[in-house]
């Protein structure tokens, strides 16, 4: 039989047991709904508990007070590969004490404000906050970064989703891209320059010691626009080399050192 308070927490698999009040805070009790989950290692059903062991997990704050989730975490034995299995929760991430949800509410209130602010109206550490907002942005980076001609249909949409949270991010993922067409589409050293130059007063913003950085060596970089070439290539050679002397322990013989490089880059 459901609880009236299931339709409130609304989180998968789990049935409200109890609440009380603890120490400023609202604990709710969950009962996890499953007795028997797929071992992730033999993909066979189980049902064999080998223990609970609850853990209190943050959750959204509700009627002004910060709400904690009492969840028995099950683990379960599995007799085809002798193996323990923790159960794993849709709602929770792998060894994390913030549900999914609190922690994309932390990002956002993040982005609205700042990390100090929310720290101290959250009651959470400093570090707590870096490490959650760490967490949400981790799954981002990939989308981030890749070149958005590269991403399927799914990842635009979700990289819609992420840029749609911040203006500033959009910016600056706007500047990445710009940038990047800098490299791919000027034929000239004059074009890339002039370009570059521009792209450089805008970036100074949001990619400050980047930007500082490009400025100083600009000519070299844009050297880039006269055959299209790097330096890339060189730059592995030159770190196989040290590779073949730190494995060598250093190679006091010019003729030896000569031999293992042509054998391992030819």
């Amino acid at each position: 039989m459901s609880s009236p308070l299931d339709s409130l927490v609304n989180l998968p698999g789990v049935t409200v047991e109890g609440h009380s009040q603890v120490e400023g805070y609202i604990c709710i009790h969950l009962k996890i709904l499953a007795s028997e989950i797929a071992c992730p290692h033999c993909r066979k059903p189980i049902q064999e508990l080998h223990q609970v062991r609850p853990i209190l997990v943050r959750d959204l704050p509700t009627f002004g007070q910060p709400v904690y989730l009492r969840v028995p975490r099950q683990q379960f034995y599995c007799r085809y590969c002798q193996k323990y299995v923790t159960q794993q929760l849709d709602f929770l991430s792998w060894r994390r004490r913030y549900t999914q949800r609190y922690e994309c509410y932390i990002y956002q209130r993040v982005l609205m404000s700042n990390m100090v602010q929310v720290s101290r109206e959250e009651d959470l550490s400093a570090d707590e906050v870096d490490r959650v907002v760490g967490v949400t942005v981790k799954g981002s980076k990939y989308l981030l970064l890749k070149n958005y001609q590269d991403l399927s249909e799914t990842d635009q949409e979700q990289l819609e989703q992420i840029l749609s949270q911040s203006a500033c991010l959009r910016l600056a993922y706007e500047m990445k891209e710009e940038f990047r067409d800098i490299y791919e589409t000027s034929k000239t050293v004059q074009s890339g320059l002039k370009r570059m130059q521009k792209w450089l007063v805008q970036a100074q913003v949001f990619y400050g010691k980047t930007a500082q950085t490009i400025r100083e060596h600009l000519s070299g970089i844009c050297n880039y626009f006269i055959s299209g070439t790097t330096s890339g290539v060189m730059e592995g050679i030159n770190n196989k080399i040290k590779l073949i002397m730190r494995l060598g322990y250093g190679l006091t013989n010019f003729n030896n050192l000569r031999s293992r490089l042509l054998g391992c880059c030819c």
